[in-house]
């Protein structure tokens, strides 16, 4: 399957006609679903294939276009330093916003980042003999994620 053939084509060429300023295509291509699977159905060769492909066109049309926006906004799901890699190598010149693409994914990217947090609860257990006792037990850990 290539990469044309699994974006949805109607709905990027809508988002795409509407957009008179990058940021409102960059956030409706985002948003789309075929542009999220790309990510995850494609090799990074084949992305840089196929982004090649439809930049180095001679007469480029609308179309692609559109698939080359696509596939530089599929990108943008990579992990952030594959993205950035594959970033280096695309001729982002040849697109009107290609640059800017890149460059917003760059200033906006928020790494997840993880926490972990042991917690610890003391029970204190008071015999009714004529000694007292305190146990102290662990908890299990709690892992918490900020997104």
């Amino acid at each position: 399957m290539t990469i044309i053939n699994s974006l949805d084509l109607p709905s990027l060429t809508a988002a795409y006609m509407f957009a008179d300023v990058p940021i409102y295509m960059y956030k409706h291509f985002r948003n789309n679903d075929s542009i999220i699977n790309l990510s995850k159905s494609f090799s990074e060769k084949e992305i840089i294939t196929e982004f090649n492909i439809y930049i180095n066109k001679v007469s480029m049309e609308v179309k692609d276009t559109i698939v080359a926006y696509g596939i530089l906004v599929g990108v943008t799901y990579l992990p952030y330093d594959d993205a950035i890699r594959i970033f280096n190598v695309l001729d982002l010149n040849k697109l009107e916003w290609g640059e800017f693409v890149r460059d917003y994914y760059i200033n906006s990217y928020k790494p997840l980042t993880s926490v972990n947090i042991e917690a610890q609860i003391y029970n204190s257990l008071i015999s009714h003999t004529t000694s007292s006792k305190t146990d102290i037990k662990p908890k299990p850990k709690i892992t918490m994620r900020e997104i």
